[in-house]
Parts: structure tokens; C-alpha cells; sequence
């Protein structure tokens, strides 16, 4: 998967899309979909922005409506939980670092860090978003 810090990418996406690039990284994942490349993202990006989804600063005002950009129907669970609270078989998790959002495994580990490898993940989790598929 591409990372959020890829020169070809636009600057909101490089500077704050972590969040963004999280749930793209769910969606490929659950839905086995290729992105052929920065083209995809660039095109999923301008439609969540379109669609209201995410703000143009790739701040996310809808969950479960950025993820139906992507074409995965995930519901999020309206409100920031604990980081002890583990995924049930049928959740996904975005884990939120201080300034950052990452992928989780559904237990609290990292699986996926849009960044790479960033400093941020090794900081105490902050908080879950939870995801029911």
C-alpha cells in the first residue's frame, strides 16, 4: 500500500490524511480491491471530499460514509473507545496516537501505519474507533 508521505500524493493527504489513508487501507483489505496507484487515491479522495465524507484538510465528518466511498460498509460505532476494548469477529479497528491514526489488529496493535513507520505509534494509544462490518 502506498503511504500517506508519497511525494506524488497531494499535500492534504501527505500533512493529515492518516485517518483517510487508514480506512483505505480497511477497505482494500475486507473488499480484496487492487488500487492500481496515486491516480485511485487522488479519485477517492476528491469523492470523499465531494460527498462530504471528509473535508478537504482530510478531516473525517463521516465514518461510515467515507468507508462507502470505498465501497466497504462499515458502521462505526459513534463514539472514541477505551484502547482496551478489543474487536469482536465482525470489527475493525483505527487506533488514534497522539496527532495520528493508524490501523489496529482488532486487539490494539498496530497492523497497518499509513506514515510507515512513525513516532507517534510509540506513544501511549490515546483511544479505538471501532467499526462493525
Amino acid at each position: 500500500m502506498i503511504l500517506q508521505r508519497h511525494p506524488a500524493l497531494n499535500e492534504e493527504i501527505r500533512e493529515y490524511g492518516c485517518g483517510f489513508m487508514a480506512a483505505l487501507f480497511h477497505a482494500v483489505r475486507y473488499k480484496k480491491a487492487v488500487l492500481d496507484g496515486i491516480e485511485d487515491i487522488e479519485s477517492l479522495y476528491r469523492e470523499a471530499v465531494r460527498s462530504q465524507a471528509m473535508r478537504k484538510n482530510c478531516f473525517i465528518d463521516d465514518w461510515d460514509k467515507l468507508f462507502a466511498v470505498f465501497g466497504l460498509d462499515a458502521r462505526y460505532t459513534g463514539k472514541h473507545e477505551p484502547p482496551t476494548r478489543d474487536c469482536r469477529d465482525d470489527e475493525i479497528e483505527i487506533l488514534r496516537f497522539p496527532g495520528h491514526f493508524v490501523c489496529g489488529d482488532g486487539c490494539g496493535n498496530v497492523s497497518y501505519d499509513p506514515w510507515g513507520l512513525s513516532t507517534a505509534v510509540t506513544k501511549e494509544l490515546q483511544s479505538k474507533r471501532i467499526f462493525k462490518l
